[in-house]
């Protein structure tokens, strides 16, 4: 909505693990749709030099266009010098996004049910796996196959 050129935009808590294993395919990828928006939002802002409002911890919080930069600025370089890590929720939608990829919907909810009630040491685990095989040769045996 645009109010005295400012772009208004209100963030309330999601609770992403329960969208990101969401039946829905399309509820799973909502997240990230609602993060691209925001970044976008964020770009127009700083094109148009805008203001954005945003409602952060029940307040209502005025970013300048300047102070959007700077920021912008900011993870440009952590980024290039390798310091960016990506958000859990990040990691979630993404994770999500590859075991859907590769395992299909039920397998990919079948595994998520396996770790969330088995204790599980991936770098154990790793450790023990024979470095040269491929992901097809890890899914066959995992499958058991020989």
């Amino acid at each position: 909505m645009w109010l005295d050129h400012e772009i208004i935009m209100e963030r309330k808590p999601v609770n992403a693990k329960d969208i990101s294993t969401a039946k829905d395919p399309a509820m799973r990828g909502s997240l990230a749709a609602l993060q691209r928006a925001a970044a976008l939002a964020r770009e127009t802002a700083i094109q148009t030099n805008t203001n954005i409002v945003i409602e952060e911890n029940g307040k209502v919080v005025r970013i300048s266009a300047e102070e959007l930069r700077r920021q912008a600025s900011e993870a440009k370089e952590s980024k290039q010098k390798g310091m960016s890590m990506m958000t859990d929720t990040e990691i979630r939608v993404k994770g999500i996004q590859i075991l859907a990829q590769y395992l299909g919907d039920i397998e990919m909810e079948r595994f998520i049910a396996l770790i969330q009630r088995e204790p599980f040491d991936y770098t154990q685990w790793r450790e023990s796996m024979e470095q040269e095989e491929s992901v097809e040769e890890i899914s066959r045996k995992s499958n058991g196959a020989p």
